[in-house]
Parts: structure tokens; C-alpha cells; sequence
């Protein structure tokens, strides 16, 4: 009786003998699988699926006033689609005629070549413009020494000549030869016609020979800059 009812406890197999442990095993981990899937089925389907809603304006955070909230992000749409339709060229703005500037000019401070005639000419727009020169003339005078340091000589370029003045602060005046072509960079001052140098030294052969051509870009510059500043 013992035997019969602990065998009438377990699962029958197919011909009505007792299962042995392991196809118990395999049985209780197949209904623990199906177990485990209804339960997944359930779980899923008892959670409601919701959509996501809309913030309306009366929900936005931290606002305090939510008809001035609605009506500030009603604008900005509107001025985003202002411009969707609209030509590309109509939408660069138009500057009036009179805040246009055709042309800009640079006052900042120029060396240009030049010779002792045009030096003088364009020494008139200084109070426009800094500028210092840079003169290839000839010596025509002896160097004479002056006080506090200073060296006076005579710079002649065809017809015209001018006096110049050397002070020997930090460097002393190389030694110049009377009648020979020198190398001479200052500013010039039209009251006094005299010209300042802070640079004296001997031309050379290259120097002599392309400064013409220096000589005439530099007035075209020159002239380009005039114009303008007499147009503003």
C-alpha cells in the first residue's frame, strides 16, 4: 500500500508506469517555461498604452501668465514663417543712400618714396594722414655741426633742394660724401622747410635705379587716397 500510493503521486508515463526523476525534471521545468510566458502576457497587457499629449500653453513651467506665454510663442512662429515664402533678394535689407560709405580710407601712418618736389606737394595732407618719406637725393653741401648733437647738410634733387637735420641721439652720422646720391628717411616739416631725418646712409647702384618706378606708384597711391577723402 506504501508503494501504491507513493506512485499514485507521480505523473504516469504513457504505458502507465511511473515516471523516473529526471523525465520529472524535464516536466516541472517545461510547466515552469509556460509559467513564466503567461505571466510576461499578463504583465503586458494590464499596462495601459498612453500617447504622448501636447503641452499646452496653460501647462507650460514656470510660466506665471499663460495668455502672455501663448501669445509670445504664437509671434515667434508667425515671424518664422514670415520669411518661408519671400525671394531671396527681398530679404536683404535696404541701407538708405545717405548711411552708405562707398570707400573707406586708413589714416595710419605711411613711408612712401618719394623725390624732394612731390615730398613738399604731399606734405600738405599731414593733418589728414601720417606720413614719412623715404628721398634718394645728392649731397650738395658740406656736413656742418650744430648744438645738442645736431648735423645740418643740403639734399639736391635736379632743381629742387632742402635742408635737412640730423640729431645724434642714439647713433652718429655716417660719414657722407659731398656729390654723391644718399639714402635719406624723416618727416618733413612744411613751416620750417626742413626736413627731419632719422636715417642717413650712401644709395646704392639698385636703389638709384628702381626708385623712379617706386616713386611713381607711390604718387598714384597717393592720389587714390586723396580723392577719397575729398568724396567723405
Amino acid at each position: 500500500m506504501k508503494h501504491q500510493n507513493q506512485y499514485s503521486r507521480r505523473d504516469n508515463g504513457p504505458y502507465g508506469k511511473p515516471l523516473s526523476n529526471e523525465s520529472l525534471k524535464e516536466q516541472k521545468g517545461h510547466k515552469l517555461y509556460h509559467f513564466q510566458v503567461q505571466s510576461h502576457k499578463k504583465l503586458t497587457e494590464s499596462i495601459p498604452t498612453s500617447t504622448p499629449k501636447r503641452l499646452s500653453c496653460n501647462s507650460l513651467p514656470g510660466t506665471k501668465n499663460p495668455r502672455t506665454s501663448c501669445t509670445v510663442i504664437n509671434q515667434n512662429k508667425t515671424k518664422d514663417n514670415a520669411f518661408a515664402d519671400m525671394p531671396e533678394d527681398e530679404m536683404v535689407q535696404k541701407v538708405p543712400a545717405n548711411h552708405m560709405t562707398f570707400k573707406e580710407t586708413n589714416n595710419s601712418l605711411r613711408i612712401i618714396p618719394a623725390s624732394i618736389e612731390s615730398m613738399k606737394y604731399w606734405s600738405q595732407f599731414t593733418d589728414k594722414i601720417g606720413l614719412l618719406y623715404e628721398v634718394l637725393a645728392m649731397l650738395d653741401s658740406a656736413v656742418i655741426s650744430g648744438d645738442y648733437g645736431s648735423k645740418t647738410f643740403l639734399l639736391r634733387d635736379g632743381k629742387n633742394n632742402v635742408h635737412c637735420v640730423f640729431h645724434e641721439i642714439d647713433r652718429d652720422l655716417p660719414r657722407l660724401i659731398r656729390g654723391q646720391v644718399h639714402r635719406a628717411m624723416g618727416n618733413y616739416d612744411r613751416r620750417k622747410n626742413l626736413f627731419r631725418c632719422f636715417s642717413v646712409r650712401p644709395a646704392s647702384v639698385a636703389e638709384q635705379n628702381t626708385f623712379h618706378e617706386f616713386i611713381a606708384v607711390a604718387n598714384v597711391e597717393m592720389e587714390n587716397y586723396v580723392s577719397t577723402v575729398n568724396e567723405i
